[in-house]
């Protein structure tokens, strides 16, 4: 099958303008709220191309077939460099279905505050509001408190994304919505929790592949400290079984707290333990955060895997993703 993209420049289709020209495309879909990224490079031999300005708008559509290609994203030119010889135009877009444009600043900037007795959805939901983002949360984490935690010199996003962590999950800004979600699941716009889709690969489907095992970075349990207000003591809580243990240096104003910190804490040392990176053949339907399901490849890789991010690259030599992956509990 012959790869074929299409791309639409402020709305404008440029795909015929440029197709004899495409060098090089490349999307990268990241997990959370890392912006995603399309890069561009253009022959431009003849000076004949027009530099795009600065905050143009980019859709790009990668597939197999003209009449049923997928949409990869929708990006915002960032940089744009000339070079040569040969003379060429690279372009580096970002994604700009995360925010209205004069919204990014807002989210991105650095605040200082405190937030007390608080649910996380109601925290996302206020956060959300502030930046003109509906906020779209599993309803898994209706039920976390937040007893105490310092916003300090820290933007709206990475302050959610350190929260997020505490419950394993991630942070996701796209089409106007602030989605906040456990690693390895989706949300539908009606809150709806659903398994992210999984892509079924076979040894024969994977061109190369690499996994790093690091066991000596291996943790057997977390132990978390906390308030014990009504015995007014410093208590811990610990989770999983076993040493080496791995001691949170934070003390957290409840058990409840102390223990979710816990768990979420050893589920994501247990996953940073295996990383695997794979090329296949180029397929729209992987992307971050979605499962892949490895088959007869090797003992270590086999069963399921969290894309942490997807990189489709399309060149004169055809069109592959990359795929770089995190262990699924």
């Amino acid at each position: 099958m012959q790869p074929v993209f299409k791309i639409l420049a402020n709305n404008n289709n440029v795909t015929e303008q440029i197709k004899e020209r495409l060098i090089h495309l490349s999307i990268t879909d990241e997990i959370g709220f890392v912006s995603d990224t399309a890069t561009i490079t253009i022959d431009n031999h003849d000076d004949q191309v027009e530099v795009p300005a600065r905050g143009a708008e980019l859709e790009i559509y990668l597939g197999y077939d003209v009449d049923a290609l997928v949409k990869m994203g929708k990006f915002m030119v960032d940089e744009v460099e000339l070079s040569g010889p040969p003379n060429q135009i690279s372009i580096t877009a970002r994604s700009s279905d995360t925010f209205e444009k004069s919204n990014l600043g807002s989210i991105v900037s650095p605040k200082s505050r405190s937030w007390h007795d608080i649910t996380f959805p109601d925290m996302v939901a206020a956060i959300a509001k502030e930046n003109k983002l509906s906020p779209l949360v599993s309803p898994r984490l209706e039920g976390i408190i937040v007893d105490h935690i310092d916003q300090t010199e820290e933007s709206d996003l990475a302050f959610l994304n350190r929260v997020a962590q505490t419950v394993d999950s991630y942070v996701k800004p796209a089409d106007g919505k602030l989605i906040v979600a456990p690693i390895g699941t989706a949300i539908s716009p009606k809150k709806e929790e659903k398994p992210m889709p999984t892509t079924e690969l076979d040894v024969t489907d994977i061109n190369s592949w690499r996994i790093r095992i690091a066991e000596r970075n291996k943790i057997n349990s977390v132990e978390v400290k906390y308030h014990d207000k009504k015995k007014g003591i410093l208590d811990t809580v610990r989770t999983g079984k076993g040493k080496p243990c791995f001691c949170v240096p934070h003390t957290y104003a409840s058990a409840t707290t102390a223990m979710r910190i816990a768990k979420s804490k050893l589920a994501a040392l247990i996953r940073g333990i295996y990383e695997l990176e794979l090329t296949v053949a180029g397929n729209t339907a992987i992307c971050a955060e979605s499962i892949i399901k490895i088959s007869n490849l090797t003992q270590a890789a086999n069963g399921e895997w969290i894309i942490k991010s997807a990189t489709h690259e399309l060149s004169g030599s055809g069109y592959v993703t990359q795929i770089n992956a995190i262990i699924k509990d």
